[in-house]
């Protein structure tokens, strides 16, 4: 899947080797919480969403952990338990900055995977210089000045454009026509990674095969096939999982798919970070294993404010009157009021025979208060499943994909 450009680059750059391999307990606390984060976050979509998803939970809690830099009160302490902050701030945002670093990167490994954050402020407005500095400083988020007041649109296609740069022109509009007015500052983040199988699927081995839907009914898809000598599965009661790993042995695709074709909301409705965690590290290779796995091309929508504030996080959007948002820490409120007026989410993923393209971007617009706005071993993924994208060095869980229905 690499364009013979980019395989230049990456020999001719050097090695980047990764730097967290064994995390520590500030760390681990971070990786946990993300985590937790992302199951949260997936079985709310789930419940408000019965078709295929796809989004990166590691974007949603980067720019949300921004946005949290420069919150107090009750708005920080409802932001921290919806992200399952646990460390103290300072910790927090320096391993969670680090961990974003050392994910990020392409020089000298086989596959790529870029994270870059910004922040996009009203040109003259005073931000707090020390939420500033731990944008700054910790997740490598310059703040770029932009005029929202005279063009929020001219500021919202910069934006867009920033985005679509950094994912390589994967995520195109992420904000939509009026999402910017009354703007003081937008919070984004972008994640860009393309990988190919170590184990890759032969084109001529696919080949259009049943898939069952939960309803019964069966739709034909191209299905990509292999017969695996060193694959990695596991097995749990009711649910089967595969680890298919990237070049680089860094990364990899975990699939779980439950027994049944209609049990995949009983695997969302029960699984746990530490569950998943525990079912790839008792992964054993099966020998000769028959794989089948759906090509897809998921470009999915998030509704993420709503998910969001489901999920408890009401005072950041100024949705309780009775207390006020309390973003202070970013201007001081003798200056103005702000609160979270949106969030967006935009996610695409290509798997094929060679590997997997993925690329997902998240804003958070904060805005002025008085503003408006059989036989061998098999894995027959032939029926509903889940997918993740991991980091195998840390756990950290990228990507979070849900297959109803693969058309």
């Amino acid at each position: 899947m690499h364009t013979p450009l980019l395989l230049s680059l990456l020999v001719a750059c050097g090695p980047d080797p990764r730097v967290i391999t064994d995390p520590d307990a500030e760390l681990r606390a971070v990786i946990d919480g993300n985590n937790a984060f992302a199951w949260d976050l997936h079985r709310a979509a789930a419940a408000s969403d019965n078709g295929n998803l796809f989004y990166s939970p590691l974007s949603i809690s980067a720019a949300f952990a921004m946005a949290y830099a420069g919150a107090r009160g009750e708005t920080a302490d409802e932001m921290a338990s919806v992200l399952h902050i646990d460390s103290d701030d300072g910790a927090f945002h320096e391993e969670f900055g680090a961990l974003l670093s050392d994910l990020s990167g392409s020089h000298g490994r086989p596959y790529e995977l870029r994270i870059a954050n910004r922040l996009f402020g009203q040109d003259g407005f005073p931000f707090v210089t020390d939420f500033l500095s731990v944008c700054s400083d910790a997740y490598d988020a310059p703040l770029e000045q932009l005029d929202f007041a005279a063009n929020a649109e001219g500021a919202r296609d910069d934006i867009n454009g920033w985005v679509e740069h950094e994912t390589d022109g994967r995520i195109k509009d992420l904000l939509p026509p009026g999402s910017t007015d009354g703007a003081r500052l937008v919070v984004a983040n972008a994640i860009a990674f393309e990988g190919s199988w170590r184990y890759r699927f032969a084109r001529s081995d696919t080949k259009e095969e049943p898939f069952r839907l939960a309803s019964g009914d069966q739709v034909s898809v191209p299905t990509m096939q292999q017969i695996g000598s060193d694959l990695r599965m596991a097995r749990d009661e009711g649910v089967s999982m595969l680890q298919l790993p990237y070049d680089g042995d860094e990364l990899s695709m975990v699939v779980l798919l439950p027994d049944d074709a209609n049990g995949l909301p009983a695997l969302e409705a029960q699984i746990e970070p530490a569950w998943v965690d525990e079912l790839v590290a008792g992964a054993a290779p099966q020998g000769e294993l028959e794989v089948w796995i759906p090509k897809l091309h998921l470009e999915p929508t998030l509704p993420l404010k709503a998910l969001m504030q489901g999920l408890g996080m009401t005072t950041a959007f100024g949705n309780v009157p009775e207390v006020p948002a309390d973003f202070s820490g970013i201007v001081d409120p003798a200056v103005e009021s702000l609160h979270i007026s949106d969030a967006f989410h935009k996610a695409f993923v290509d798997i094929d025979e060679s590997g997997t393209e993925a690329a997902a971007a998240t804003a958070v617009v904060i805005v002025t208060t008085t503003s408006v706005s059989s036989g061998p071993p098999a894995f027959h993924a032939d029926h509903p499943f889940l997918f993740l994208i991991r980091d195998d060095l840390t756990g950290s869980i990228l990507f979070i994909g849900r297959v109803v229905d693969p058309r």
